[in-house]
């Protein structure tokens, strides 16, 4: 009651000041709100005005955080100039808004001339800001979930386009793994050659004699394919994985194969020989190379697989 009867009071004082400043100037002002009522945080707009027989040179209220108790002006327009039935009228828009619950008043707003007369007077307008309603009675409720948005097709090229790159990676990765783990190396060579074992060791060895490597002064290439062919017949006569076998390795290797010392020693020397050149790069004398091919002919020719005896046709069986 105490605000409506402040609020009264307050309009009569502004209907009166406003006719006689109406009175003696000739020029009227008016103040207007969309609503008398809002919620907080919400807006609403204020429209300002004076008018009068000539066009006014008035100054509009300037806006300020303290003019508007309580309310907040969050934006301006320009100021508008209309003619109407003989009267000019200068129009400006305010936008208005509060946070705090409650009823306010937006209160008279003067306008001004440039010689600092005043010209006219808004009569002051009620406001009320008004908060949501709370039902106490129902159920308290969680807040709701973000709602997810769907995929588009897009989005689906791009993670099926990271998937595809992934698996290719992981299948190069194991395809890399594979071909230079030696162990899978040493499977594959092991499986049975399709001819004898001497047959390629022997035909490896007349091979490597012709192109005449250690008379041309290439000892490490010459070593390097001598021990190769010794460690390929190693792996098909007995399966001796001796590929990836240093030279020590491969003679403890040799211990559990049929294998004479005789033979057994000269291997030790050849496999010493070619550290040597690989290693430190020794330059052996002639005879030593000589020696060291010949070391190898002759253990894979008298190691050699020999097939088993056949039957001879016609040959009388005894009982």
């Amino acid at each position: 009651m105490r605000f409506f009867a402040h609020t009264f009071r307050t309009f009569c004082l502004c209907c009166l000041l406003i006719g006689e400043t109406a009175a003696q100037t000739g020029f009227r002002a008016t103040a207007e709100a969309d609503s008398a009522r809002m919620l907080i945080g919400d807006q609403t707009k204020l429209h300002l005005s004076i008018s009068g027989k000539t066009l006014p040179d008035a100054l509009f209220p300037t806006p300020c955080d303290t003019c508007l108790p309580g309310l907040e002006i969050i934006g301006r327009l320009p100021i508008d100039t209309q003619k109407e039935n003989g009267y000019y009228r200068l129009s400006q828009t305010w936008t208005l808004t509060g946070f705090d619950s409650g009823r306010f008043e937006i209160p008279a707003l003067s306008f001004y001339g440039p010689d600092s007369a005043l010209l006219a007077v808004t009569e002051a307008i009620p406001l009320e800001i008004q908060t949501l309603a709370v039902d106490t009675a129902g159920n308290i409720k969680d807040i709701k979930p973000q709602l997810q948005a769907p995929l588009t097709w897009k989005e689906i090229g791009k993670y099926a386009l990271i998937v595809l790159l992934g698996i290719a990676l992981i299948f190069g990765l194991l395809y890399g793994i594979r071909r230079l783990n030696p162990r899978k190396k040493a499977a594959v060579r092991a499986e049975k050659p399709k001819e004898p074992a001497h047959i390629i060791a022997l035909r490896d060895l007349e091979a490597l004699r012709q192109k005449k490597l250690w008379q041309e002064g290439l000892h490490k290439q010459y070593y390097s394919e001598l021990s190769d062919i010794l460690r390929t017949y190693l792996l098909n006569r007995w399966g001796v994985p001796a590929l990836e076998m240093v030279s020590e390795e491969i003679l403890r290797a040799l211990e559990a194969v049929p294998v004479s010392a005789k033979h057994l020693h000269a291997l030790q020397c050849t496999l010493q020989t070619a550290d040597a050149v690989k290693f430190a790069k020794a330059c052996p004398l002639p005879d030593e190379n000589s020696q060291a091919f010949q070391s190898v002919y002759t253990f894979v020719e008298e190691t050699r697989e020999t097939a088993p005896a056949t039957p001879k046709e016609g040959g009388e069986s005894h009982a």
